[in-house]
């Protein structure tokens, strides 16, 4: 105090600021809660891996071909081209018959063009994952008919000699081969045949009966550019469901086939 009684101002002002200790700005982690994130960012990668070590990858016959994939997309045409048709039931009029002709064409068109397409994605992909021995015999035996062993086991080798025969059979090339004919039942078999599974196996009868149905519709249109006096509004749009079936159906039955060809281990993806 101060001869005057009076208390000097600095000592009143320390006096009543009471201690404090410096707080960390906000936003800055304390040392704490970074040692916190850090666990809990290992916790989670190890979660990651343990996960990715107990489950295989999906191997490609579990899932839909790519060209049944394409062949899906494709048919989405016929219900467009039909949508400009007016609704009702019975024959087309004059101004819808190409409308109704081009639908089953297509239709067709996709159901062949899978046929040839898949025969093509399943000979790449089991030439590169099957062992020589474990190729399908009739399929070896066409493949290597008058080839040397200079031809089989070195150039172009096994796996091209049986990928250019199926590429022949489907597609043709730019001689005399002109691959698949018509996608009637009897040249999808022999097709397959050479890839080694049988399209059909576990198909409905009554699926594999009704292609020559169809083969037989758009041939009368093609050739004669006429609309059947049986055909009706509602043909067309049917015949794009049946191809979307049938894909659905010889896409899983060569699925199946060729996984069965690999073995367990190679289909499940965990061998190695």
């Amino acid at each position: 105090m101060t001869p005057g009684g009076r208390v000097p101002t600095k000592r009143v002002a320390e006096a009543a600021t009471p201690s404090v200790k410096p707080r960390a700005a906000a936003g800055t982690p304390t040392k704490n809660a970074t040692a916190k994130n850090a666990t809990a960012k290992k916790a989670t990668a190890k979660k990651v891996a343990d996960a990715s070590r107990k489950t295989p990858p999906t191997h490609w016959t579990a899932s839909e071909t790519a060209s049944a994939l394409q062949a899906k997309a494709g048919l989405s045409v016929v219900p467009s081209l039909m949508s400009w048709v007016k609704d009702g039931g019975g024959k087309p009029n004059a101004h819808e018959r190409n409308l109704f002709m081009a639908a089953v064409a297509f239709a067709y068109g996709v159901w062949e063009n899978y046929v040839e397409q898949l025969a093509l994605e399943l000979v790449n992909r089991l030439s590169e994952e099957l062992d020589p021995s474990a190729v399908p015999d009739e399929a070896r035996r066409d493949f290597t008919k008058s080839k040397d062993a200079w031809e089989i086991a070195i150039s172009p080798g096994w796996k091209e000699l049986w990928r250019e025969r199926v590429r022949d059979l489907a597609i043709g090339d730019d001689t005399e081969k002109f691959g698949l004919n018509t996608a009637n039942t009897g040249q999808v078999r022999n097709l397959f045949r050479i890839v080694g599974v049988d399209p059909f196996a576990g198909v409905e009868g009554e699926k594999v009966d009704r292609i020559a149905d169809l083969v037989r519709l758009r041939g009368q249109i093609v050739h004669t550019a006429k609309v059947p006096d049986d055909l009706r509004k509602a043909d067309p749009i049917s015949w794009g469901d049946f191809v979307s079936e049938l894909v659905d159906a010889v896409d899983d039955a060569c699925r199946k086939q060729a996984a069965a060809m690999l073995g367990p281990a190679r289909a499940s993806g965990r061998e190695g």
